[in-house]
Parts: C-alpha cells; structure tokens; sequence
C-alpha cells in the first residue's frame, strides 16, 4: 500500500497491483497509477449500488413519512382583508359593490376577507357571522332577501318617508325625482345613498337650484343621481356686486369687480376645484 500525500495523510491508496492496474497506460497527461485508482474507485461503487437494497425513498418511508403533517383540506387562497362598516341603507361597500347585512349589524364595524370566489364577514370578535358570493361588477347590490327589512319600522335613521318629506320640503319636482330614484330598485334601501346624496345639494347650493334642476331631470327622463351631479352646478346663481357690497363692505385685496359680478380669484383656482369635484363625486353611487 502506499500512503499519501497532504491532505489526506492518513489515507492508503492501493498500489498497482493491488489495483490491478497492469497494462494500464496513462490517459490525458494523468499517471498509469491515477487512472488506475480511478478505475479501482468506479468498480467498486458499481458493485456497491448493484447489491445494495438502500434507496432514497427507503429513508423516507423509514424515517421521514411519519414526522410529516397531513395535507390541508383545502387548497391555499389568497385573502384580502378590510374594517367595514354597515351604513343605513343595510349595507357594506367592497370594492365598490354592496353587500347586505342584517339590522342588528347597523352601523358596526365588521372585518371582511375576500377570496376569488366569496366574502368572509367576522365580527370583532373574529367570529364568522356570514357569508357571500362575491361579485365583480361594480355598483352591483349582492343581497339576501332576509336582511331586507319588511316594513318602515324596521327600518334605520334612513327611510322612504324621511326622504319623501325631505324633498317635498324642496319642492315638487324633487320629490318626484326622489320617488323615481326609489322605485327604480328592488328593494327601496338600495336608493337610501343616492337620494341622500341629491338632497344634500340644497345645503351646498340652494333649494331653488336643487328644485330647477330636478325639474329638468324629470322632463328629461334622467332621475339618477348622476345627472343631479353633474348639472346642479349651473343652476347655481352668483351673489350680485350690489348685494356682496352690502354684505360685506371690506373686501379682501384678492376679490376683483368683473362687469355686473364680484368674483373672488380663489375660488377658480386649481386646488379649490379638485377639491370640490371630489367633494361631489363622494356621493356618487
């Protein structure tokens, strides 16, 4: 035997005879002796492999199968998590859809986790309390009829008479509009949002341009809140110069006099406006 070299002081690599290496030649600029020991090395784990019964999945059956857990029932899902709240038209809103809840989860907090296929609903307990079929079209109303409330009592702060006397307290032409919007829907707690949404124009504006423009929207066949939106706007009559005079005397240094009309520069500027028509498409459906 012969001993070798550093690092493998304490190894023994055979010798040619033991190797059986005569008439071996050298190959490739390797010594006779290395592709002997070569050789040497490769039959022998040949025969090795040949009669061993060992395998990788004999350590696996042996020793790893019983260590593992068993497979979830159901396949991984990706849920998207959010805090709503139910608003008075017995609702949450997700991803600009609406959801129907029951009347005792009026005005709650609720946490929702939204699959593919189905909105989880929990409680802040973390308790499951529903279930829904999630849908992708948007304003859509996904309900189930038994949240639905049967008779005005039921309902919230919110109800067909309330808006009804609201806007008869406008003028005729807007509760013809608010009767229309409401009849428009299955379920008149569907158009709780839009009709909150027309009569708080009157607080914005006025009445009388709410009314003018109702009474427009009523000819035209357009009773929907996004006509309202859209057009109340020029109904809207500007104080004149005479009647700003009165009212305040002391102008700010910013306020021009244009013609017959006293207009204050601010208000056109690009930060006021971006700011109203988000203001105005808060309450859009």
């Amino acid at each position: 035997m012969l001993r070798t070299g550093s690092p493998l002081k304490d190894s023994l690599i055979p010798d040619m005879t033991e190797l059986g290496g005569k008439g071996v030649e050298a190959h490739d600029g390797l010594p006779a002796v290395a592709v002997a020991h070569g050789q040497y090395w490769t039959k022998g784990f040949m025969a090795s492999r040949k009669h061993s019964t060992y395998s990788r999945y004999d350590l696996f059956a042996t020793e790893e199968k019983e260590t593992l857990l068993p497979l979830p029932t159901n396949r991984f899902e990706y849920l998207e998590r959010k805090t709503v709240k139910v608003a008075q038209d017995f609702s949450f809103t997700f991803d600009k859809i609406h959801y129907s809840m029951p009347r005792k989860y009026l005005r709650q907090e609720l946490e929702i986790r939204a699959g593919e296929k189905e909105i989880y609903v929990y409680n802040k307990h973390g308790d499951l309390i529903r279930t829904h079929k999630r849908s992708y079209t948007p304003r859509d109303w996904v309900i189930i009829p038994s949240d639905m409330p049967a008779e005005y009592k039921d309902y919230g702060y919110w109800t067909v008479p309330y808006f009804q006397q609201k806007a008869s307290a406008i003028g005729p032409s807007t509760r013809a509009l608010i009767d229309a919007v409401i009849r428009k829907y299955a379920y008149p707690v569907q158009s709780f949002r839009s009709c909150f949404g027309i009569l708080r124009y009157a607080e914005k504006y006025s009445p009388e341009a709410l009314e003018r423009c109702c009474k427009d929207a009523v000819l035209a066949g357009k009773c929907n809140y996004s006509y309202i939106c859209n057009t109340i706007s020029t109904y809207h009559k500007e104080p004149s110069q005479s009647t700003a005079s009165q009212s305040k005397p002391n102008e700010d240094a910013a306020t021009t006099v244009s013609g017959t009309y006293k207009d204050d520069d601010s208000k056109y500027s690009l930060k006021n406006l971006l700011k109203r028509q988000e203001t105005e498409a808060g309450y859009e459906e």
